[in-house]
Parts: C-alpha cells; structure tokens; sequence
C-alpha cells in the first residue's frame, strides 16, 4: 500500500493555492486487516500534527520523535525543534491495555486484528503539541504506562533548549497559551475545559 501524506497548503485571499506545499508529513498509521478489509487505527501509531504559530509560522511534527519543522509564512525553511527522549518499549501488556480502553466497543473481529497488527517496538515519543504566543513548544510527551494517570509536558524555545516541565493529568490536553494562561480540555465522555495560570 502506497504511503499516504498529509499536506499543508498556502492559500491567497481568493482561496487559491500556492504551490508548492509549505510542508508534507506522513499520514496517521492505519492497517487494513485482510479478513474484514477495514482500515483500523494502528494502536500506538504515529501520527502528524501541524500547528500555527503567533506570527503566522507552521509547527509540522511526526510524532515519532521529537523533531518539529518550522515554516515562515512565505513558504521559507524557519528550522527545526529537536530533543531527544529515551524510547518507551511497547509491551504485549500495554497493547492489550489499548485495545481494552479504545476498542471496547469495536467488534471481536477487529479487537483481535488490532492485537495482531505490525506494529512498532516502541511508543511514539509524544503526543501532542501546543506553540504558544512567546513561540515556545509546549510538548506532551507519552507516559511510560498507560496505568499512569500524569503525563509530563516539555516546554521548549526556537533553539531547541528546555525551557521547562509541567506535570498534568494524562487525561488534559493543553490548547492555547496565551498571557500567562494555559487552556486545557478534558480527554473523556464529559469534556472539561480548564483554565491553569502560568508562573515564572
């Protein structure tokens, strides 16, 4: 199967398209399970994640590691965000625990596929990403377990350098950071959004 993309395009004020591309990631991992021929989401897959910056640059990040391209508005290479974080191995404990907590509703045909796919040795190194209005990279990086109830968030500027560390309940995903307050929401059946003042 061909490798699917994921394109960012620039677009004028008449709506059209401004080639080329200003960025291009990976799309998010699936496998086709032969048996029932439907794509399934690959558990702990990778996947892109594209975000804009306050002055317009664009964040491009594969969630593979962290190394985070950046694009100025004119299409221009702006550099990239990199840190290193040790591999996470992934178990046949946690790749049950997964099917357990995200499947629990699919069919018995897919629960099992999901159980037997290709996957990777080892966990993306994070989740998600934030750029906040200082254009630091707020980065949640993937907990060891999935038992584990915290996640840790890396904070890092345009050099690359750690800025900083938040612990946050697994469950919250940050989405703006804006004057000293960051706007989380809830990952659950009942979305909370929260509200944390920022300090130092």
């Amino acid at each position: 199967m061909q490798e699917r993309r994921v394109y960012a395009l620039r677009v004028d004020w008449t709506g059209a398209v401004l080639p080329p591309p200003a960025h291009e990631l990976p799309d998010e991992q699936f496998f086709l399970d032969p048996a029932s021929k439907f794509t399934v989401e690959l558990p702990f897959g990778r996947r892109p994640i594209y975000r804009l910056g306050p002055g317009g640059d664009l964040y491009a990040g594969w969630t593979e590691s962290v190394d985070i391209a950046v694009t100025a508005p004119d299409g221009s290479p702006g550099g990239t965000i990199s840190y290193a974080i040790d591999p996470i191995p992934l178990t046949r404990e946690e790749l049950q625990r997964y099917v357990e907590r995200n499947l629990a509703r699919a069919p018995d045909f897919l629960r099992q596929a999901s159980l037997e796919a290709d996957i990777a040795a080892t966990k993306p190194a994070y989740e998600t990403f934030v750029v906040d209005d200082r254009s630091r990279i707020w980065l949640k990086t993937t907990p060891p377990s999935m038992a584990d109830t915290t996640a840790v968030w890396l904070v890092l500027d345009a050099e690359s350098r750690l800025q900083g560390q938040v612990e946050l309940p697994a469950n919250v995903n940050l989405h703006v950071i804006r004057e000293d307050r960051a706007y989380a929401v809830t990952q659950s059946e009942e979305i909370t959004v929260i509200v944390y003042q920022l300090s130092g």
